[in-house]
Protein backbone atom coordinates (compact mmCIF):
# COMPACT_ATOMS: atom_id res chain seq x y z
CA UNK A 1 0.00 0.00 0.00
CA UNK A 2 2.97 2.29 0.71
CA UNK A 3 4.28 1.52 -2.74
CA UNK A 4 1.04 2.54 -4.34
CA UNK A 5 0.99 5.72 -2.36
CA UNK A 6 4.55 6.60 -3.49
CA UNK A 7 3.66 5.86 -7.08
CA UNK A 8 0.61 7.98 -6.82
CA UNK A 9 2.50 10.82 -5.24
CA UNK A 10 5.52 10.81 -7.57
CA UNK A 11 3.76 9.75 -10.71
CA UNK A 12 4.39 6.64 -12.73
CA UNK A 13 7.80 6.04 -14.28
CA UNK A 14 8.13 6.39 -18.00
CA UNK A 15 10.81 4.99 -20.29
CA UNK A 16 13.07 8.08 -19.95
CA UNK A 17 13.11 7.69 -16.17
CA UNK A 18 14.73 4.25 -16.35
CA UNK A 19 18.29 3.47 -17.50
CA UNK A 20 18.54 2.39 -21.09
CA UNK A 21 18.13 -1.37 -21.50
CA UNK A 22 16.61 -1.93 -18.07
CA UNK A 23 13.11 -3.51 -17.84
CA UNK A 24 10.37 -2.20 -15.63
CA UNK A 25 6.60 -2.58 -15.20
CA UNK A 26 4.15 0.21 -15.38
CA UNK A 27 1.29 0.75 -12.96
CA UNK A 28 -0.92 -1.18 -15.33
CA UNK A 29 1.43 -4.15 -15.24
CA UNK A 30 2.86 -3.59 -18.73
CA UNK A 31 6.53 -4.45 -19.17
CA UNK A 32 8.65 -1.59 -20.59
CA UNK A 33 12.36 -0.95 -21.33
CA UNK A 34 14.16 2.15 -20.06
CA UNK A 35 15.71 4.76 -22.46
CA UNK A 36 17.61 7.03 -20.03
CA UNK A 37 21.15 7.28 -21.54
CA UNK A 38 24.19 6.42 -19.45
CA UNK A 39 26.51 9.43 -19.27
CA UNK A 40 30.10 9.19 -20.62
CA UNK A 41 33.25 11.32 -20.39
CA UNK A 42 32.75 14.80 -21.89
CA UNK A 43 35.30 17.17 -23.49
CA UNK A 44 34.28 20.77 -23.86
CA UNK A 45 34.56 23.13 -26.82
CA UNK A 46 38.14 24.30 -27.53
CA UNK A 47 38.86 27.41 -25.47
CA UNK A 48 35.83 27.17 -23.20
CA UNK A 49 36.10 26.77 -19.43
CA UNK A 50 32.46 25.65 -19.22
CA UNK A 51 31.61 22.11 -20.34
CA UNK A 52 27.97 21.25 -20.94
CA UNK A 53 26.92 17.91 -19.38
CA UNK A 54 24.53 16.07 -21.71
CA UNK A 55 21.32 14.57 -20.26
CA UNK A 56 21.75 11.12 -18.74
CA UNK A 57 22.68 9.12 -15.69
CA UNK A 58 26.26 9.46 -14.38
CA UNK A 59 27.58 6.87 -11.95
CA UNK A 60 30.27 9.09 -10.39
CA UNK A 61 33.17 7.75 -12.49
CA UNK A 62 32.73 9.99 -15.56
CA UNK A 63 34.51 13.30 -16.15
CA UNK A 64 34.05 16.60 -17.98
CA UNK A 65 37.29 17.97 -19.49
CA UNK A 66 37.97 21.58 -20.50
CA UNK A 67 40.46 21.96 -23.40
CA UNK A 68 42.34 24.77 -25.16
CA UNK A 69 44.83 24.25 -28.03
CA UNK A 70 46.79 27.34 -26.89
CA UNK A 71 47.40 25.84 -23.44
CA UNK A 72 51.14 25.50 -24.19
CA UNK A 73 54.27 26.12 -22.04
CA UNK A 74 55.58 28.91 -24.32
CA UNK A 75 52.32 30.84 -23.93
CA UNK A 76 52.49 30.93 -20.12
CA UNK A 77 54.79 33.01 -17.92
CA UNK A 78 57.58 30.95 -16.36
CA UNK A 79 56.93 30.04 -12.73
CA UNK A 80 53.23 29.90 -13.44
CA UNK A 81 51.27 26.68 -13.83
CA UNK A 82 47.86 26.87 -15.49
CA UNK A 83 45.81 23.67 -15.51
CA UNK A 84 48.90 21.57 -14.94
CA UNK A 85 50.92 23.15 -17.75
CA UNK A 86 54.07 24.79 -16.42
CA UNK A 87 55.02 28.01 -18.28
CA UNK A 88 58.40 28.57 -19.95
CA UNK A 89 57.90 32.12 -21.34
CA UNK A 90 59.91 34.94 -19.82
CA UNK A 91 59.04 38.61 -19.86
CA UNK A 92 60.88 40.47 -22.61
CA UNK A 93 63.53 42.89 -21.36
CA UNK A 94 61.95 46.30 -20.93
CA UNK A 95 58.45 44.84 -20.46
CA UNK A 96 58.42 43.86 -16.79
CA UNK A 97 55.26 43.28 -14.76
CA UNK A 98 53.79 46.33 -13.02
CA UNK A 99 54.29 46.29 -9.26
CA UNK A 100 52.76 49.61 -8.26
CA UNK A 101 49.80 51.73 -9.23
CA UNK A 102 50.60 54.41 -11.76
CA UNK A 103 53.76 52.66 -13.01
CA UNK A 104 54.45 53.07 -16.75
CA UNK A 105 56.15 50.95 -19.40
CA UNK A 106 55.13 47.69 -17.76
CA UNK A 107 52.74 44.83 -18.37
CA UNK A 108 49.41 44.82 -16.51
CA UNK A 109 49.41 42.51 -13.48
CA UNK A 110 45.88 42.91 -12.21
CA UNK A 111 44.95 40.48 -9.40
CA UNK A 112 43.47 37.12 -10.16
CA UNK A 113 39.82 36.52 -10.46
CA UNK A 114 39.07 33.85 -7.78
CA UNK A 115 37.04 30.82 -8.76
CA UNK A 116 33.36 31.48 -8.07
CA UNK A 117 31.07 28.55 -7.38
CA UNK A 118 28.55 28.01 -10.13
CA UNK A 119 25.13 26.52 -10.12
CA UNK A 120 26.55 23.35 -11.55
CA UNK A 121 29.96 21.67 -11.09
CA UNK A 122 33.29 23.55 -10.73
CA UNK A 123 36.55 21.62 -10.92
CA UNK A 124 39.51 21.86 -8.62
CA UNK A 125 41.91 24.79 -9.09
CA UNK A 126 44.26 24.08 -12.01
CA UNK A 127 42.42 20.98 -13.22
CA UNK A 128 41.02 20.77 -16.74
CA UNK A 129 39.32 17.45 -15.94
CA UNK A 130 36.25 17.74 -13.69
CA UNK A 131 34.57 14.81 -11.94
CA UNK A 132 30.81 14.81 -12.45
CA UNK A 133 29.14 13.72 -9.18
CA UNK A 134 26.76 10.77 -9.24
CA UNK A 135 23.21 11.59 -10.17
CA UNK A 136 20.87 12.56 -12.90
CA UNK A 137 21.42 15.74 -14.95
CA UNK A 138 18.70 17.24 -17.08
CA UNK A 139 21.04 18.66 -19.77
CA UNK A 140 21.07 22.24 -18.50
CA UNK A 141 23.83 21.74 -15.95
CA UNK A 142 27.50 22.57 -16.60
CA UNK A 143 30.96 21.61 -15.38
CA UNK A 144 33.37 24.58 -15.12
CA UNK A 145 37.17 24.36 -15.09
CA UNK A 146 38.99 27.03 -13.06
CA UNK A 147 42.58 28.17 -12.52
CA UNK A 148 43.56 31.17 -10.42
CA UNK A 149 46.57 31.74 -12.71
CA UNK A 150 44.35 32.18 -15.75
CA UNK A 151 44.97 35.95 -15.90
CA UNK A 152 46.06 38.23 -18.72
CA UNK A 153 49.42 39.08 -17.14
CA UNK A 154 50.43 35.40 -17.09
CA UNK A 155 49.66 34.65 -20.76
CA UNK A 156 51.59 35.60 -23.91
CA UNK A 157 50.45 38.87 -25.44
CA UNK A 158 47.57 38.50 -27.92
CA UNK A 159 47.20 34.75 -27.20
CA UNK A 160 43.79 33.75 -25.83
CA UNK A 161 43.57 30.73 -23.48
CA UNK A 162 40.06 29.79 -22.41
CA UNK A 163 38.86 33.23 -23.42
CA UNK A 164 41.51 35.20 -21.53
CA UNK A 165 43.72 37.26 -23.88
CA UNK A 166 47.27 37.64 -22.65
CA UNK A 167 49.21 40.86 -22.13
CA UNK A 168 52.63 39.47 -21.13
CA UNK A 169 55.33 40.36 -23.66
CA UNK A 170 57.45 37.21 -23.52
CA UNK A 171 61.12 37.16 -24.56
CA UNK A 172 61.59 36.55 -28.28
CA UNK A 173 57.94 37.18 -29.00
CA UNK A 174 57.50 40.83 -28.03
CA UNK A 175 55.42 43.16 -30.07
CA UNK A 176 54.47 46.73 -29.37
CA UNK A 177 51.69 48.57 -31.11
CA UNK A 178 53.11 50.62 -33.95
CA UNK A 179 56.42 48.75 -33.96
CA UNK A 180 55.47 45.75 -36.07
CA UNK A 181 57.71 45.18 -39.10
CA UNK A 182 56.27 45.53 -42.60
CA UNK A 183 57.74 44.24 -45.88
CA UNK A 184 59.58 47.52 -46.36
CA UNK A 185 61.39 47.02 -43.04
CA UNK A 186 62.85 43.63 -44.06
CA UNK A 187 65.75 43.10 -46.49
CA UNK A 188 64.62 42.23 -50.00
CA UNK A 189 63.77 38.55 -50.54
CA UNK A 190 64.26 37.77 -46.83
CA UNK A 191 61.25 36.37 -44.99
CA UNK A 192 59.78 36.86 -41.52
CA UNK A 193 56.46 36.47 -39.73
CA UNK A 194 54.40 39.22 -38.18
CA UNK A 195 52.57 38.98 -34.86
CA UNK A 196 49.55 37.42 -36.54
CA UNK A 197 51.67 34.68 -38.11
CA UNK A 198 51.48 36.17 -41.62
CA UNK A 199 54.58 35.42 -43.73
CA UNK A 200 56.22 38.61 -44.99
CA UNK A 201 58.71 38.83 -47.87
CA UNK A 202 61.02 41.82 -47.54
CA UNK A 203 61.30 44.60 -50.11
CA UNK A 204 64.04 46.76 -48.51
CA UNK A 205 66.88 46.89 -51.05
CA UNK A 206 70.32 46.02 -49.67
CA UNK A 207 72.54 48.58 -51.38
CA UNK A 208 75.75 47.63 -49.56
CA UNK A 209 78.32 50.33 -48.90
CA UNK A 210 77.40 53.88 -49.88
CA UNK A 211 79.95 55.76 -51.97
CA UNK A 212 79.63 59.31 -50.71
CA UNK A 213 80.95 60.93 -53.88
CA UNK A 214 78.55 59.07 -56.19
CA UNK A 215 74.96 59.94 -57.02
CA UNK A 216 72.51 58.76 -54.36
CA UNK A 217 71.30 55.35 -55.58
CA UNK A 218 67.97 55.49 -53.75
CA UNK A 219 66.21 54.41 -50.58
CA UNK A 220 67.52 51.20 -49.06
CA UNK A 221 69.74 49.61 -46.44
CA UNK A 222 73.38 50.77 -46.40
CA UNK A 223 76.03 48.88 -44.45
CA UNK A 224 78.53 51.74 -44.40
CA UNK A 225 80.12 54.59 -46.33
CA UNK A 226 83.28 54.12 -48.35
CA UNK A 227 84.41 57.69 -48.90
CA UNK A 228 86.40 59.46 -46.20
CA UNK A 229 85.47 63.11 -46.42
CA UNK A 230 87.63 65.99 -45.23
CA UNK A 231 86.57 69.62 -44.57
CA UNK A 232 88.57 71.22 -47.46
CA UNK A 233 86.54 69.14 -49.94
CA UNK A 234 83.16 70.22 -48.52
CA UNK A 235 81.61 73.61 -49.20
CA UNK A 236 81.62 76.00 -46.28
CA UNK A 237 78.29 76.03 -44.45
CA UNK A 238 77.60 72.40 -45.38
CA UNK A 239 77.91 69.37 -43.11
CA UNK A 240 78.44 65.96 -44.70
CA UNK A 241 78.94 62.77 -42.73
CA UNK A 242 79.71 64.75 -39.58
CA UNK A 243 82.29 66.98 -41.28
CA UNK A 244 81.77 70.77 -41.43
CA UNK A 245 82.97 72.09 -44.78
CA UNK A 246 85.63 74.78 -45.07
CA UNK A 247 85.88 75.09 -48.86
CA UNK A 248 84.78 78.27 -50.61
CA UNK A 249 82.54 77.05 -53.42
CA UNK A 250 81.08 78.96 -56.32
CA UNK A 251 79.39 76.02 -58.05
CA UNK A 252 80.59 73.52 -60.62
CA UNK A 253 82.86 70.56 -60.14
CA UNK A 254 85.20 71.04 -57.20
CA UNK A 255 88.90 70.81 -58.10
CA UNK A 256 91.95 71.10 -55.92
CA UNK A 257 94.14 74.06 -56.77
CA UNK A 258 97.23 73.59 -58.90
CA UNK A 259 99.55 75.79 -56.85
CA UNK A 260 102.70 73.78 -56.14
CA UNK A 261 102.87 72.41 -52.63
CA UNK A 262 104.70 69.78 -50.61
CA UNK A 263 103.38 66.26 -51.03
CA UNK A 264 101.65 65.93 -47.65
CA UNK A 265 100.47 69.53 -47.36
CA UNK A 266 96.84 70.49 -46.76
CA UNK A 267 95.28 71.14 -50.17
CA UNK A 268 92.67 73.80 -50.95
CA UNK A 269 89.97 73.83 -53.66
CA UNK A 270 90.62 75.65 -56.92
CA UNK A 271 88.13 78.36 -55.95
CA UNK A 272 90.25 79.32 -52.92
CA UNK A 273 92.90 80.95 -55.13
CA UNK A 274 90.26 83.23 -56.64
CA UNK A 275 88.61 84.05 -53.33
CA UNK A 276 90.28 83.38 -49.98
CA UNK A 277 93.84 83.86 -51.27
CA UNK A 278 93.13 86.47 -53.95
CA UNK A 279 95.00 89.79 -54.01
CA UNK A 280 97.90 90.99 -51.89
CA UNK A 281 100.66 88.63 -50.82
CA UNK A 282 100.78 90.38 -47.46
CA UNK A 283 97.07 90.27 -46.68
CA UNK A 284 96.51 86.61 -47.51
CA UNK A 285 99.85 84.81 -47.66
CA UNK A 286 99.90 81.21 -48.83
CA UNK A 287 100.59 78.48 -46.28
CA UNK A 288 104.30 77.85 -45.74
CA UNK A 289 104.24 74.54 -47.64
CA UNK A 290 102.72 76.17 -50.77
CA UNK A 291 104.57 78.39 -53.25
CA UNK A 292 104.04 80.55 -56.32
CA UNK A 293 107.67 80.25 -57.44
CA UNK A 294 108.62 76.65 -58.37
CA UNK A 295 111.43 74.91 -56.53
CA UNK A 296 113.60 72.98 -58.99
CA UNK A 297 114.20 70.08 -56.62
CA UNK A 298 110.47 69.62 -55.90
CA UNK A 299 108.13 70.95 -58.53
CA UNK A 300 108.43 68.45 -61.36
CA UNK A 301 105.98 66.38 -63.42
CA UNK A 302 106.43 63.35 -61.18
CA UNK A 303 108.41 61.39 -63.80
CA UNK A 304 112.09 60.41 -63.53
CA UNK A 305 112.37 57.35 -65.77
CA UNK A 306 110.32 54.29 -66.71
CA UNK A 307 108.74 53.07 -63.47
CA UNK A 308 110.64 55.65 -61.37
CA UNK A 309 108.80 58.64 -59.90
CA UNK A 310 109.82 61.88 -58.26
CA UNK A 311 110.03 62.03 -54.43
CA UNK A 312 107.14 64.51 -54.61
CA UNK A 313 104.82 61.70 -55.78
CA UNK A 314 103.70 58.60 -53.91
CA UNK A 315 102.34 56.45 -56.80
CA UNK A 316 100.38 53.20 -56.84
CA UNK A 317 103.04 50.51 -56.90
CA UNK A 318 102.98 46.82 -57.83
CA UNK A 319 105.63 44.13 -57.47
CA UNK A 320 107.14 42.67 -60.64
CA UNK A 321 105.39 39.32 -60.09
CA UNK A 322 102.05 41.03 -59.41
CA UNK A 323 101.60 39.48 -55.96
CA UNK A 324 102.03 42.65 -53.88
CA UNK A 325 101.18 46.33 -54.01
CA UNK A 326 104.32 46.91 -51.99
CA UNK A 327 106.43 44.77 -49.65
CA UNK A 328 104.19 42.93 -47.18
CA UNK A 329 100.91 44.10 -48.75
CA UNK A 330 99.21 41.34 -50.83
CA UNK A 331 97.53 42.35 -54.09
CA UNK A 332 94.31 40.33 -54.33
CA UNK A 333 91.62 39.57 -56.88
CA UNK A 334 88.58 41.63 -55.82
CA UNK A 335 85.15 42.62 -57.09
CA UNK A 336 85.10 39.63 -59.42
CA UNK A 337 81.74 38.26 -58.26
CA UNK A 338 79.94 41.51 -57.33
CA UNK A 339 77.16 42.80 -59.59
CA UNK A 340 77.26 46.57 -58.97
CA UNK A 341 80.12 49.07 -59.18
CA UNK A 342 79.65 50.03 -55.52
CA UNK A 343 79.67 46.38 -54.44
CA UNK A 344 82.88 45.80 -56.43
CA UNK A 345 84.49 48.79 -54.71
CA UNK A 346 83.33 47.55 -51.30
CA UNK A 347 84.73 44.07 -51.97
CA UNK A 348 88.13 45.50 -52.97
CA UNK A 349 88.19 47.35 -49.65
CA UNK A 350 87.28 44.11 -47.81
CA UNK A 351 89.82 41.93 -49.63
CA UNK A 352 92.63 44.39 -48.92
CA UNK A 353 92.54 44.55 -45.14
CA UNK A 354 96.28 45.32 -45.21
CA UNK A 355 96.71 48.71 -46.87
CA UNK A 356 99.68 50.06 -48.85
CA UNK A 357 101.32 53.30 -47.75
CA UNK A 358 99.56 55.36 -50.46
CA UNK A 359 96.09 54.28 -49.28
CA UNK A 360 95.85 57.01 -46.64
CA UNK A 361 92.15 57.44 -45.90
CA UNK A 362 90.21 54.64 -44.14
CA UNK A 363 86.99 53.12 -45.43
CA UNK A 364 87.93 52.66 -49.09
CA UNK A 365 90.76 51.41 -51.27
CA UNK A 366 91.83 54.56 -53.07
CA UNK A 367 94.72 56.73 -54.15
CA UNK A 368 94.31 60.41 -53.22
CA UNK A 369 96.24 63.23 -54.85
CA UNK A 370 95.56 65.34 -51.77
CA UNK A 371 98.35 63.55 -49.92
CA UNK A 372 100.20 61.57 -52.61
CA UNK A 373 101.19 64.26 -55.11
CA UNK A 374 102.14 67.92 -55.46
CA UNK A 375 99.81 69.71 -57.84
CA UNK A 376 96.04 69.46 -57.49
CA UNK A 377 95.54 65.80 -58.42
CA UNK A 378 92.27 64.13 -57.45
CA UNK A 379 91.35 60.72 -56.03
CA UNK A 380 91.02 57.32 -57.73
CA UNK A 381 89.09 54.34 -56.33
CA UNK A 382 89.91 50.73 -57.14
CA UNK A 383 86.85 49.07 -58.73
CA UNK A 384 88.14 45.57 -59.44
CA UNK A 385 91.25 43.43 -59.83
CA UNK A 386 90.52 40.54 -62.15
CA UNK A 387 92.23 37.34 -63.25
CA UNK A 388 91.12 34.71 -65.74
CA UNK A 389 92.00 31.75 -63.51
CA UNK A 390 92.22 33.04 -59.94
CA UNK A 391 89.17 33.15 -57.66
CA UNK A 392 88.02 36.26 -55.85
CA UNK A 393 90.25 36.92 -52.84
CA UNK A 394 93.23 35.01 -54.23
CA UNK A 395 96.68 36.63 -54.25
CA UNK A 396 97.41 37.96 -57.73
CA UNK A 397 100.07 37.08 -60.27
CA UNK A 398 101.18 38.76 -63.50
CA UNK A 399 97.83 37.83 -65.13
CA UNK A 400 95.83 40.26 -62.95
CA UNK A 401 94.42 43.45 -64.45
CA UNK A 402 92.75 46.45 -62.81
CA UNK A 403 89.88 48.90 -63.34
CA UNK A 404 89.99 52.25 -61.50
CA UNK A 405 87.44 55.05 -61.19
CA UNK A 406 88.42 58.68 -61.55
CA UNK A 407 86.37 60.09 -58.66
CA UNK A 408 86.16 63.56 -60.17
CA UNK A 409 84.64 62.47 -63.47
CA UNK A 410 83.08 59.17 -62.32
CA UNK A 411 84.56 57.43 -65.38
CA UNK A 412 86.07 53.95 -65.26
CA UNK A 413 89.52 53.37 -66.78
CA UNK A 414 90.61 49.93 -67.95
CA UNK A 415 94.08 48.50 -67.97
CA UNK A 416 95.96 48.54 -71.26
CA UNK A 417 94.29 45.72 -73.20
CA UNK A 418 96.76 45.23 -76.01
CA UNK A 419 98.55 46.91 -78.91
CA UNK A 420 96.89 47.63 -82.27
CA UNK A 421 96.35 50.22 -85.00
CA UNK A 422 94.10 53.20 -84.40
CA UNK A 423 91.22 51.85 -86.54
CA UNK A 424 90.69 48.75 -84.40
CA UNK A 425 91.45 50.67 -81.19
CA UNK A 426 88.66 53.13 -81.99
CA UNK A 427 86.28 50.68 -83.74
CA UNK A 428 86.33 52.76 -86.95
CA UNK A 429 85.59 51.26 -90.39
CA UNK A 430 84.69 54.30 -92.48
CA UNK A 431 84.36 53.44 -96.16
CA UNK A 432 85.76 56.84 -97.18
CA UNK A 433 89.00 56.20 -95.33
CA UNK A 434 90.27 53.81 -97.99
CA UNK A 435 93.95 54.00 -97.04
CA UNK A 436 93.37 53.03 -93.42
CA UNK A 437 90.09 52.14 -91.68
CA UNK A 438 88.30 51.39 -94.96
CA UNK A 439 90.94 48.82 -95.85
CA UNK A 440 91.11 45.12 -94.96
CA UNK A 441 94.75 45.74 -94.05
CA UNK A 442 93.67 47.57 -90.89
CA UNK A 443 90.08 46.30 -90.62
CA UNK A 444 90.33 42.63 -91.74
CA UNK A 445 86.54 42.10 -91.82
CA UNK A 446 85.68 45.42 -93.52
CA UNK A 447 82.97 46.72 -93.73
CA UNK A 448 82.51 45.17 -90.27
CA UNK A 449 84.51 47.15 -87.70
CA UNK A 450 86.70 45.23 -85.28
CA UNK A 451 86.89 47.11 -81.99
CA UNK A 452 88.75 46.92 -78.69
CA UNK A 453 86.49 49.33 -76.79
CA UNK A 454 83.22 50.42 -78.45
CA UNK A 455 80.54 47.78 -79.10
CA UNK A 456 78.05 49.94 -81.01
CA UNK A 457 78.79 52.32 -83.89
CA UNK A 458 77.66 53.49 -87.33
CA UNK A 459 78.77 50.21 -88.89
CA UNK A 460 78.42 46.62 -87.76
CA UNK A 461 80.83 45.98 -84.89
CA UNK A 462 82.67 42.92 -83.62
CA UNK A 463 85.30 42.17 -81.03
CA UNK A 464 88.93 42.08 -82.18
CA UNK A 465 90.37 38.60 -82.43
CA UNK A 466 93.33 39.54 -80.24
CA UNK A 467 91.06 40.54 -77.34
CA UNK A 468 89.67 37.01 -76.89
CA UNK A 469 86.33 38.62 -76.05
CA UNK A 470 82.92 37.18 -76.97
CA UNK A 471 80.37 39.92 -76.51
CA UNK A 472 77.39 37.66 -77.22
CA UNK A 473 78.25 35.42 -74.26
CA UNK A 474 79.18 38.34 -71.96
CA UNK A 475 82.85 37.41 -72.03
CA UNK A 476 85.00 40.52 -71.71
CA UNK A 477 88.71 41.21 -71.26
CA UNK A 478 90.00 40.97 -67.69
CA UNK A 479 91.51 44.44 -68.26
CA UNK A 480 87.92 45.72 -68.43
CA UNK A 481 87.14 43.88 -65.22
CA UNK A 482 85.07 41.40 -67.23
CA UNK A 483 82.49 44.16 -67.79
CA UNK A 484 80.76 45.35 -70.96
CA UNK A 485 77.39 46.42 -72.37
CA UNK A 486 75.75 43.04 -71.82
CA UNK A 487 76.98 42.40 -68.26
CA UNK A 488 75.66 43.35 -64.84
CA UNK A 489 76.77 46.02 -64.17
CA UNK A 490 76.67 47.28 -67.75
CA UNK A 491 79.58 49.43 -68.93
CA UNK A 492 79.74 51.26 -72.29
CA UNK A 493 83.42 51.42 -73.19
CA UNK A 494 85.07 53.72 -75.75
CA UNK A 495 88.54 54.89 -76.74
CA UNK A 496 89.36 58.00 -74.64
CA UNK A 497 89.37 61.41 -76.28
CA UNK A 498 92.09 64.03 -75.91
CA UNK A 499 89.92 65.79 -73.35
CA UNK A 500 89.53 62.57 -71.33
CA UNK A 501 93.29 62.18 -71.12
CA UNK A 502 93.83 65.85 -70.22
CA UNK A 503 91.39 65.57 -67.32
CA UNK A 504 92.66 62.16 -66.21
CA UNK A 505 96.28 63.37 -66.28
CA UNK A 506 95.32 66.44 -64.25
CA UNK A 507 93.64 64.12 -61.78
CA UNK A 508 96.73 61.89 -61.45
CA UNK A 509 96.14 58.98 -63.86
CA UNK A 510 99.86 58.52 -64.55
CA UNK A 511 100.44 57.77 -60.87
CA UNK A 512 97.59 55.26 -60.60
CA UNK A 513 96.92 53.30 -63.80
CA UNK A 514 99.09 50.44 -64.96
CA UNK A 515 101.27 51.70 -67.80
CA UNK A 516 101.67 50.37 -71.31
CA UNK A 517 104.96 48.67 -72.17
CA UNK A 518 105.92 51.38 -74.68
CA UNK A 519 104.15 54.15 -72.68
CA UNK A 520 102.13 55.32 -75.72
CA UNK A 521 98.35 54.92 -75.79
CA UNK A 522 95.98 55.74 -78.63
CA UNK A 523 93.57 58.69 -78.29
CA UNK A 524 90.29 58.83 -80.24
CA UNK A 525 91.01 62.41 -81.37
CA UNK A 526 92.22 62.94 -84.97
CA UNK A 527 94.99 65.42 -85.81
CA UNK A 528 93.26 68.29 -87.60
CA UNK A 529 96.27 69.34 -89.67
CA UNK A 530 96.79 65.87 -91.15
CA UNK A 531 94.04 63.30 -90.72
CA UNK A 532 96.29 60.36 -91.48
CA UNK A 533 97.46 60.94 -87.91
CA UNK A 534 95.71 60.61 -84.56
CA UNK A 535 96.67 61.82 -81.12
CA UNK A 536 98.43 59.55 -78.62
CA UNK A 537 99.20 59.93 -74.92
CA UNK A 538 102.54 59.31 -73.21
CA UNK A 539 101.55 57.53 -70.00
CA UNK A 540 104.98 58.15 -68.42
CA UNK A 541 105.53 61.88 -68.99
CA UNK A 542 101.97 62.99 -69.73
CA UNK A 543 102.63 64.56 -73.11
CA UNK A 544 100.57 64.08 -76.28
CA UNK A 545 101.86 63.64 -79.82
CA UNK A 546 100.67 62.51 -83.26
CA UNK A 547 101.20 59.12 -84.90
CA UNK A 548 100.15 57.54 -88.18
CA UNK A 549 96.91 55.66 -87.59
CA UNK A 550 98.42 52.55 -89.14
CA UNK A 551 100.92 52.22 -86.28
CA UNK A 552 100.38 49.80 -83.40
CA UNK A 553 100.22 51.41 -79.95
CA UNK A 554 98.60 50.65 -76.63
CA UNK A 555 94.81 50.53 -76.23
CA UNK A 556 93.12 51.58 -73.00
CA UNK A 557 89.35 52.09 -72.69
CA UNK A 558 87.26 54.53 -70.69
CA UNK A 559 83.59 54.11 -69.93
CA UNK A 560 80.57 54.00 -67.69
Amino acid sequence: MGMCQLAAAAGPAVNGDVLSGKAFYTSTGAKETGTMPAGSNVTGTDGSLVVTIPAGYYDGTKTATAADSDLLPENILTGTTIFGVEGTGTLESGHVACNASGQTDCVSSAGFLPGTPRTSVTGGNGATQITIPQGYYDGTSTATAADSNLTASKIKKDVAIFGVTGTAVLAGTGYSVGQGAAAGDILKDKQAWDKDGTLLTGSLVNRGVFEATAAFPGVGYYSGMTKSLIPPLICSGTDVGGYAGTALCTGGTMMSWNIFHDRDATVYPQTAEASLFAGSYLNTPLPADHRVVPVISKDDDGYVSAGVFSPQVRPVTRSADGTEWEAGVPRRVCGKDATTINDKIADCETQHSIKPSWNIFPGTFEWSGLVNSNSGQGSWTLVTVRSLALANGAVCDTDCREVWRDDRTGLLWSSVLGSDNWCRAAGNAEAGDAAYCGSVVYQPDFPIAQSWCAEVGPTQMEETAASNETWASQSYHRGKGGMGMSTTPSVRWRLPTQGDYWLADANGSRYVLTNNVNAVEWIATIRGADRTYARAFNSYQGGMTNYLRSTNYGVRCVGR
